[in-house]
């Protein structure tokens, strides 16, 4: 759904009226890895984010509301579903589940500074320590049914070369048992486009609708190779230590975690790669591209498998505060 076709959707300004939002002004829809697509949706009494997701039916979204409203009593800034008129607080559109929430105060930042990656590990290590105590259960296994499905219908697709890239990437990518790691709610996706920040620090999260349970290094993962990778696909070592660095300060990363590292960059990669190429060769009508480049996400991925001793080189010791500047 590109911006400019999404603030003319009839059926977007139907479910919006449902809230009491007035007219669609404009949109903005922020590219994503998840099984789904956010917008800004400006009106003309206020912004608002909206969730779509891809599937008609998804597991465990009965409990955003819950999650949204436990991260904000533990001080992580993250928009609350609202309610329509009808009391509900989830709807369709376009035959797809869809959710309203609140926007949170910040800006995206596609190209960090230092302070920038602090904040972020920062937030991503508040995150995982708040999510120990949610009382309640979310989907684990749906996000790798969404890999498994991507991996199936991109095959047919691809020219040689990316077609052994990708089963090079399963294999290896099943040598591991990731289920070992520890595990709780992550972001689950890029730092850029669904961390909101202001002055510095993070403001806001965009996405609770997806978050999941995971190996919490994923997110690490995820979130060094959107941040701290350079245009030619290497990781900016300085911005990665620091980012790292900042995470460990408020959830020290365990012997285990740090054995395991280089292969998670690795396997984030190959994820966004397949994203970033079923968004390509199965664009949905009326969705619009999720915003990631194939080319860059493949260089990345390319890296990722040449540079493992890289990988080691950024982790933190934990005796060596983090730089920022």
């Amino acid at each position: 759904m590109p911006g400019a076709v999404l603030a003319n959707d009839r059926a977007l300004q139907s479910f919006l009226d449902g809230y009491a939002t007035g007219t669609v002004l404009s949109c903005d829809c922020i590219p994503t890895l998840a099984d789904g697509r956010y917008f800004i949706i400006s009106t003309e009494r206020g912004d608002y984010v909206l969730t779509v997701f891809a599937s008609a039916t998804v597991s465990g979204v009965n409990r955003v509301p819950d999650l949204a409203d436990f991260l904000a009593r533990q001080q992580i800034p993250c928009p609350r579903p609202l309610r329509d008129g009808s009391g509900g607080w989830i709807g369709t559109l376009h035959e797809m589940p869809a959710v309203l929430s609140g926007v949170m105060r910040g800006i995206r930042q596609p190209v960090p500074e230092a302070i920038h990656c602090a904040a972020a590990g920062a937030m991503l290590a508040r995150l995982h320590v708040a999510g120990r105590s949610f009382p309640q259960q979310l989907p684990e296994d749906r996000q790798g049914h969404v890999w498994r499905d991507l991996t199936q219908r991109v095959r047919g697709r691809l020219v040689h070369a990316d077609e052994r890239l990708l089963a090079s990437g399963l294999g290896f990518q099943a040598l591991y048992r990731l289920v070992d790691l520890p595990r709780g709610i992550i972001h689950a996706n890029p730092v850029s486009t669904g961390f909101l920040l202001e002055d510095g620090r993070a403001s806001g999260l965009v996405g609770v609708p997806h978050f999941r349970i995971d190996a919490l290094l994923y997110d690490l993962a995820v979130a060094v190779n959107d941040w701290c990778s350079r245009g030619d696909g290497g990781i900016d070592e300085h911005l990665a230590r620091v980012l790292l660095a900042a995470y460990h300060a408020l959830r020290s990363l365990t012997a285990l975690e740090c054995g395991v590292w280089p292969v998670l960059p690795r396997v984030a990669a190959l994820h966004s790669w397949l994203s970033a190429l079923y968004d390509a060769h199965f664009p949905r009508p009326g969705w619009g591209a999720s915003g990631f480049d194939p080319e860059a996400s493949r260089r990345i991925l390319l890296d990722r498998i040449e540079t493992e001793s890289m990988a080691r080189r950024v982790w933190p010791d934990g005796r060596q505060p983090a730089v920022i500047g």
